[in-house]
């Protein structure tokens, strides 16, 4: 018998920001961000186990008082070394859903479908923003537990260290890579649904004080619903600039 590969989903969280700090704690409908991302990723069927992968800094002891409050596994990593950060918190697993405190909306579906697509394919890397077509704070990232080893093996770039997954996407030709793209009824590149400044946030607070009272597990599609339905909202985050991976 073939041996079950084991899922893992990192949950990338600290409180210092240099745009906004302390958002991962940030309430949305009564619960914090954090809550919510678990709480999101948990609806993804292929999911073994969330990790929250947080730090040793001092501030950060308050993100593990709230995962042992939930019974969710947390594991205390380096600051700047995300490499290493998912590395240990992954440690046991063959496969891992790399996310992040800054999404809120992240899509339990499009995890599926990305590790349906890799454990289908075999290959390294899924993801979902080769071309950006999916809202800002829908990307989704799954690779192996081994390819993000030979990236602690290969590169010492802090670059590539600080992104964790970083440099098996730059380095197509020695990892194998797959990828897709929005259809047309999820098809907002220029939306933003993550939060990393002020106007993020209020954006997030008024779409989850909108959905989450009257369907709990919604989904993308029920996002755009209601912006299409008031979009005066989507214009609050408008004009704010995406940092590139480049500035770290």
């Amino acid at each position: 018998m073939d041996k079950k590969i084991k899922i893992c989903a990192t949950i990338e969280a600290r409180l210092a920001s240099t745009r906004l700090p302390g958002k991962v704690l940030f309430p949305l409908a009564g619960k914090s961000a954090l809550e919510h991302i678990i709480e999101r990723i948990s609806q993804a069927v292929l999911v073994d186990e969330i990790i929250v992968a947080t730090t040793v800094a001092k501030e950060d002891r308050l993100i593990k008082q709230l995962c042992d409050q939930l019974g969710v596994k947390c594991y205390q990593g380096s600051v700047d070394n995300i490499t290493s950060r998912l590395l240990g918190a992954s440690e046991g697993f063959d496969v891992i859903v790399q996310a992040t405190g800054d999404n809120p909306f992240i899509d339990p579906d499009l995890i599926d479908r990305a590790l349906s697509i890799l454990l289908e394919s075999g290959c390294d890397y899924v993801c979902n923003n080769v071309i950006d077509t999916y809202p800002r704070g829908l990307d989704i990232r799954v690779f192996t537990r081994a390819a993000l080893e030979s990236v602690a093996e290969n590169t010492q770039d802090p670059i590539d260290l600080v992104h964790g997954s970083y440099y098996i996407y730059r380095n197509p030709e020695k990892y194998q890579l797959r990828a897709w793209s929005a259809e047309a009824h999820h098809h907002r590149p220029n939306l933003r649904l993550t939060v990393d400044e002020p106007e993020d946030y209020i954006v997030a607070k008024h779409l989850y004080e909108r959905l989450y009272v009257r369907k709990k597990d919604f989904r993308l599609i029920d996002i755009l619903h209601a912006i299409d339905m008031d979009q005066s909202i989507i214009h609050v985050n408008a004009e704010i600039r995406q940092k590139e991976a480049l500035e770290g």
